[in-house]
């Protein structure tokens, strides 16, 4: 609560009147810690699992987000100019990079991963560890 408290404080003192560290770092690693040592594990609330997959979307967000800022700031550009209307702008940018974060998760990085799980798992003879599964383990021989 205090980092969500100083975080929207800066709002209204405004930006830049103190060192960045303190005017977004600690609020941020206070909100980080905060949700991380919540007591009770809150995985089936819909906000939850929205966070949770945005989450896995994020490696995808940090491998496309240059080339995907590129091309939609062509075309924005025209629509919603960045010095008549910056948080429009940002906004429409911020949409567009996550809506492709988020296609390239679903449509390359999972089927990916599982693919390769499982042509893994077909070469070393392993299996997915789960609840009362025995993994076979790998060892060379010689």
């Amino acid at each position: 609560m205090a980092g969500v408290a100083v975080i929207v404080g800066s709002f209204f003192w405004g930006f830049g009147r103190f060192p960045r560290l303190l005017e977004w770092g600690v609020p941020a690693a206070l909100v980080v810690g905060g949700i991380v040592m919540l007591r009770e594990r809150q995985s089936n609330a819909l906000g939850w699992r929205m966070l949770g997959f945005l989450g896995d979307a994020s490696y995808a967000l940090y491998l496309i987000h240059p080339m995907a800022l590129t091309l939609p700031r062509l075309i924005i550009h025209d629509l919603a100019l960045p010095a008549t209307h910056p948080w429009l702008y940002v906004v429409l940018l911020y949409l567009i990079v996550v809506a492709a974060a988020i296609a390239i998760h679903l449509l390359f990085e999972k089927p990916m991963t599982r693919l390769l799980q499982q042509r893994i798992a077909g070469i070393r003879g392993w299996r997915k560890a789960g609840p009362g599964s025995r993994v076979r383990l790998y060892r060379p021989s010689g």
